[in-house]
C-alpha cells in the first residue's frame, strides 16, 4: 500500500552491496526508521520538504525495526517541482543525434536489401547496394513528407513488388 510522507533526510550509508548503497530515510513526523538500496544509476533524487510517495516492501533481516521502502512516481507536486509545471521524465533515454539514427536507418536498410538478395541465385553485391540505396532514399523521403526523387534502381522486380506502395 502506497504511502504520502514529507521527507525530512536521507542519508547514505557505508554499506555496500554489489554495487548498490544503503540509504536511511526519515520522515517528518514518523518515528520509523526506513532503508532503500540504490545504485549510482538510480540515484534518490528527492530533497528533504519534498513530498514523496512510498511503499514498505518489508523489514530489515538484521534489524526488524527498521522498514525497507520503495520509491514510486508520483504525480502530486512537491515544494521543489521544477517551474512552469515542465517535470522531466528520468526513465526515458537520452535523444540520440541525427547521425546515429541515420546510422541506424541505413543498417536497417542494408539488412532488409541483403535478407532479400541470399537466397537468390546470380544476386550480387551491387543488387545489394542498389536495394539498400533505393530503401533508404525511400525512408528519407518518407521521413521528409517529400514525394520520392529516386528513380529505381535497376534491381529484380520481385524485390520492389514486395515493398509496400
Amino acid at each position: 500500500m502506497s504511502q504520502t510522507a514529507v521527507l525530512e533526510s536521507v542519508n547514505k550509508t557505508d554499506q555496500e552491496f554489489k554495487g548498490m548503497s544503503l540509504y536511511e530515510i526519515k520522515f517528518r513526523d514518523d518515528q520509523t526508521p526506513y532503508i532503500t538500496w540504490r545504485s549510482p544509476e538510480y540515484p534518490i533524487t528527492f530533497n528533504p520538504g519534498d513530498n514523496v510517495n512510498f511503499e514498505v516492501t518489508g523489514e530489515d533481516k538484521k534489524d526488524p525495526a527498521k522498514k525497507k521502502i520503495k520509491f514510486l512516481k508520483s504525480n502530486a507536486s512537491s515544494s521543489s517541482a521544477p517551474r512552469n509545471g515542465y517535470t522531466p521524465n528520468k526513465t526515458s533515454a537520452p535523444r540520440r543525434s541525427a547521425d546515429t539514427n541515420r546510422a541506424i536507418m541505413s543498417q536497417t536498410c542494408l539488412k532488409a536489401a541483403v535478407d532479400f538478395f541470399k537466397d537468390r541465385q546470380n544476386a550480387s553485391l551491387e543488387d545489394v547496394s542498389n536495394g539498400t540505396r533505393y530503401l533508404l532514399a525511400e525512408l528519407e523521403s518518407i521521413l521528409d513528407d517529400s514525394s520520392s526523387t529516386t528513380s529505381k534502381p535497376a534491381i529484380p522486380k520481385d524485390f520492389l513488388d514486395r515493398l509496400p506502395n
